[in-house]
């Protein structure tokens, strides 16, 4: 993971960790023939307790000098403490809202895509095929046309370079960005003040 990469041990000449890949699977083997038993080699890694990690000084594999390393944590440091409040209000936010960080699109274009006919939801039917569902599950539409998901994906990313790349629409993007971030930035700064 990126976070472990910059605050690794080795990095700064440390050599070490918690992690035990000594145990099996408790479930046992996820083969069928071997359910049950510990003849497949399954190995799962768990964390030590941290009393019984060893780490130890090994000066040549460190990657950058310890002054460097030591002011790269202190701004980390800062940082933590800097936007403590909005990482706190991002974590209770998704604290709330475990379903939706659960859920992802099947794919780029899942809960995006309506019928002409009726308006219901186009979904992935089959393998890679967009269909109604109304005239799938409910036969309430007399649209019975399908799409590949690779062409439609073709078609509205065509669409979106043609239509919404053009150098007039992206300045408007960009400006309209700019002022809702600044708008955002102005509301934040009064309630952190009030």
């Amino acid at each position: 993971k990126p976070r472990f990469l910059l605050t690794g041990l080795v990095k700064c000449g440390c050599c070490g960790g918690g992690f035990s890949t000594i145990g099996k699977d408790r479930f046992g083997c996820s083969n069928s023939r071997n359910k049950g038993t510990s003849v497949c080699d399954n190995r799962v890694s768990r964390l030590n307790p941290e009393a019984e990690w060893i780490v130890k000084d090994v000066p040549e594999l460190r990657i950058v000098d310890d002054e460097l390393w030591q002011a790269v944590r202190a701004r980390q440091g800062v940082i933590a403490e800097k936007f403590a409040n909005v990482t706190e209000a991002v974590r209770a936010h998704h604290r709330k809202n475990r379903l939706n960080g659960a859920r992802r699109p099947k794919s780029l274009l899942s809960g995006l895509v309506f019928c002409g006919c009726c308006g219901g939801p186009y979904s992935l039917r089959g393998a890679d095929r967009f269909a109604c569902s109304n005239h799938i599950g409910k036969g309430t539409c007399t649209n019975s046309r399908g799409i590949t998901r690779e062409e439609l994906e073709t078609r509205v990313l065509a669409g979106l370079k043609d239509r919404m790349m053009s150098p007039q629409i992206a300045a408007e993007a960009m400006r309209a960005h700019a002022e809702e971030t600044n708008r955002l930035n102005r509301e934040r700064r009064s309630n952190g003040d009030a």
